[in-house]
């Protein structure tokens, strides 16, 4: 886990307000969210998973682990 400071590096060294979901609560669901992928996208037919950059590449990352299946990544870029 991240410290502090580490934290505020990110952050631009805004202190953060409060957390609203932690990164175990979080880790929890994207699990959840693979194994409901994995069980409602039968494998034999072709899975494409999309993402929007640049926010959701570490999520999408983290979700296609939990995904149990064979899948292609690919990403759309917004303007």
């Amino acid at each position: 886990m991240p410290n502090t400071s580490e934290i505020a590096a990110r952050m631009g060294g805004r202190e953060i307000r409060r957390v609203i979901f932690s990164e175990t609560d979080i880790a929890r669901r994207v699990a959840e969210m693979g194994r409901e992928i994995t069980a409602y996208y039968p494998e034999g037919e072709d899975l494409l998973v999309l993402g929007l950059l640049k926010g959701s590449f570490i999520f999408l990352a983290d979700l296609v682990r939990e995904i149990k299946r064979p899948l292609n990544v690919d990403f759309l870029v917004a303007s």
